[in-house]
């Protein structure tokens, strides 16, 4: 579940980038949707919604953005919960 969109939008306007990975940013008017931190311009308001994961975001219309790139997945962005289970992934294992 996520936060409510005003605590979201107010990281948005901070570019607090410990939302990255928990909600993604996606702006109405351009059909683009970014993680948080991005360093492009910050949507108003009215033209933006959030979404929890890209497939939703893509499912939805939306683009990913060129400048933060929200479909690579990144260290940064991997959840508590995932990162157990890519340790014992087969690919890391010698």
């Amino acid at each position: 579940m996520l936060p409510d969109a005003e605590t979201l939008y107010a990281a948005l306007v901070a570019r607090d980038d410990r939302f990255a990975g928990l909600a993604f940013v996606c702006v109405k008017t351009t059909a683009i949707y970014c993680r948080f931190g991005c360093p492009a311009r910050t949507p108003l308001r009215r033209n933006v919604t959030f979404l929890a994961t890209t497939a939703e975001c893509e499912a939805a219309g939306f683009r990913a953005c060129k400048r933060c790139r929200p479909e690579e997945v990144r260290p940064s962005s991997l959840s508590r919960e995932a990162v157990p289970s890519l340790l014992h992934s087969p690919s890391l294992t010698p």
